[in-house]
């Protein structure tokens, strides 16, 4: 589930919450080409979870993501490019276990929450 925010200044923040229950990736979140500026992942799982991060407007396990950032249970950590990094044809994001490409199982035994700001 994605929640989104608009601010004044043309930034878009997009709030998405994983669980056992998520088993999909939260899709094309802009809706289209766009800046990713920062991620905001805060891991509330019984274990080390991944953020994988794809520029499709709908990933699939065969996708390949553009970044895999690894958070341990019971942390939090943000991830900010002033530059944003480039994502053309749409920013999708999923939550998941595994640290390989293919990896599609759910976190359990908590959330995993991931806020993205864009533009």
């Amino acid at each position: 589930m994605a929640l989104t925010r608009s601010n004044p200044d043309g930034f878009t923040t997009r709030i998405a919450d994983q669980t056992a229950a998520s088993t999909t990736a939260d899709s094309d979140l802009y809706g289209g080409a766009a800046k990713l500026y920062s991620l905001d992942i805060n891991n509330a799982a019984s274990q080390a979870n991944y953020a994988k991060v794809y520029d499709v407007t709908e990933a699939s396990a065969s996708d390949d993501p553009v970044l895999i950032l690894k958070v341990p249970n019971g942390e939090r950590h943000v991830v900010t490019c002033t530059q944003g990094f480039q994502f053309s044809t749409g920013v999708t994001w999923r939550a998941v276990q595994e640290a390989g490409t293919a990896g599609t199982t759910s976190p359990s035994g908590g959330n995993f929450g991931i806020t993205g700001v864009m533009k």
